[in-house]
């Protein structure tokens, strides 16, 4: 949106937003933030969304609860401004590397939580600040597996230091000649969770 009646920040940040629909498959993306201060990367809102096998990197937009590596919104049911309720979401399978808020699962500034989050099989290497911004606000009937995410601290509230489904371990993932992160011969085990409740999504092979 390049409204000029939006600020600095409204005209030149740039993430993955999926509002106004249900049911949206978002895979296979690479979001390359490169450094930039107004950079983000998915953000999702509404129901019954896929997020598969992104790969996101530099994002650094650090101003707002609305920005970061992989956000899932919170939401005040509203059908006229977008923020539906979020629910029966899956994200699988992405990796978010040298960003800020590289997880956040209560996004935005509504009051209802995410609800039925399936989060599993991510990576999240060199994270800026904490790995999970508002950890002490959780989705309802989620489940987390299969996670490995290093950063400078495991989330924004000191009283929560471990979430059952994450640990906290450096992937030491390394870049090939692409400038992509992949694992290296110094990782640890990053075997996806094939054994995680997922409802009615399916793994991603």
């Amino acid at each position: 949106d390049r409204s000029p009646s939006r600020g600095l920040g409204d005209v030149y940040k740039r993430q993955i937003v999926n509002r106004h629909g249900e049911g949206a498959l978002i895979a296979n993306n690479f979001v390359i933030g490169d450094g930039n201060p107004f950079s983000g990367g998915i953000r999702i809102v509404d129901a019954d969304h896929q997020v598969l096998n992104n790969y996101i990197e530099g994002v650094r937009y650090l101003s707002t609860n609305f920005n970061g590596g992989l956000l899932v919104s919170n939401s005040d049911g509203s059908t006229s401004n977008g923020y539906q309720d979020v629910e029966n979401v899956f994200v699988a399978n992405n990796t978010v590397v040298d960003s800020v808020n590289s997880i956040n699962l209560y996004a935005g500034s509504r009051s209802t939580r995410p609800d039925s989050v399936y989060f599993v099989n991510k990576i999240v290497d060199g994270a800026i600040g904490s790995v999970i911004r508002n950890a002490d606000t959780l989705p309802t009937n989620a489940v987390f597996a299969g996670n490995v995410v290093h950063g400078e601290t495991f989330s924004d509230d000191s009283s929560v230091s471990s979430i059952s489904g994450f640990t906290f371990v450096d992937p030491a993932l390394s870049k090939g000649n692409d400038s992509l992160a992949r694992p290296s011969a110094n990782s640890p085990d990053l075997s996806a969770d094939l054994s995680a409740n997922v409802g009615d999504f399916a793994l991603p092979s």
